[in-house]
């Protein structure tokens, strides 16, 4: 899956979680964050930083890659 920005990225997370029957508050603490940091980036959809979104991506058991876009 290529995804062009945060906001793809996270609702790609999301998904993951919903399948999983993650709820909101176990997701924050496998991350790392607080629930209303996770609160707050699941619903606003504000632009993440890389080490938000690693460890989202880690606590569904995605990870991230990077490509050259060239290729």
């Amino acid at each position: 899956m290529i995804l062009t920005d945060s906001d793809q990225a996270l609702d790609a997370i999301e998904r993951k979680r919903n399948i999983a029957g993650i709820s909101q508050r176990e997701m924050a603490k496998r991350a790392g964050l607080s629930k209303n940091a996770y609160w707050y980036m699941a619903n606003e959809g504000s632009d993440l930083h890389v080490k938000s979104l690693i460890s989202l991506a880690e606590a569904v058991g995605m990870q991230l890659t990077l490509t050259d876009a060239d290729q």
